[in-house]
């Protein structure tokens, strides 16, 4: 009940987070002028050399084709590696994922294209990445509380059933 309600909430939090700030470098990437060449491959490395605010765990901003331009944040290699062989997406709304790599904590992803308004054409892909993590965390604790809750309820009702019989045959021994 209530446990699936708090775990879809901070799931529902985590996606947000997401898209916002894919959402946010979406709408940098458009209002930079393309470079010389047409492409806003200039643009990604002047963001490179600076540090972003809010970034999540893992952002990637890679060309039309897929291929990298920029990384932000650091991740374990092999979960880096997965995510640069995700495939290619080209949903307007972008798409969701849950990425997991043996021995790594699961990310939650999203990918979105970033289509230029003139052309329509694709003109970068911006990937966000999050660990899930917390998220799991928080699964675990909220187990540990409803079964200790549980258990205690438990104990409750046979202290009071023992109770309640020890008194019935109290009662009937006293007539």
């Amino acid at each position: 009940g209530a446990r699936v309600v708090l775990v879809a909430a901070l799931q529902g939090a985590l996606d947000e987070g997401l898209r916002d700030r894919a959402g946010s470098l979406s709408a940098a990437i458009l209002a930079a002028s393309p470079g010389v060449n047409g492409d806003y491959e200039d643009l990604v490395n002047r963001m490179a050399s600076q540090s972003l605010p809010s970034v999540p765990l893992w952002v990637r901003i890679a060309d039309s084709r897929g291929e990298t331009l920029g990384t932000f944040g650091e991740i374990p290699l092999p979960l880096a590696e997965a995510l640069e062989q995700q495939p290619v997406v080209t949903q307007r709304e972008g798409q969701f994922q849950t990425l997991r790599v043996a021995d790594q904590n699961a990310l939650r992803v999203f990918n979105v294209p970033v289509f230029d308004a003139d052309s329509g054409r694709v003109v970068a892909l911006v990937q966000t990445a999050d660990s899930l993590a917390p998220l799991s965390a928080a699964q675990v604790r909220l187990w540990w509380y409803t079964a200790a809750i549980g258990a205690t309820g438990s104990l409750i009702t046979v202290a009071v059933g023992v109770f309640i019989v020890a008194a019935f045959m109290f009662a009937a021994g006293s007539y």
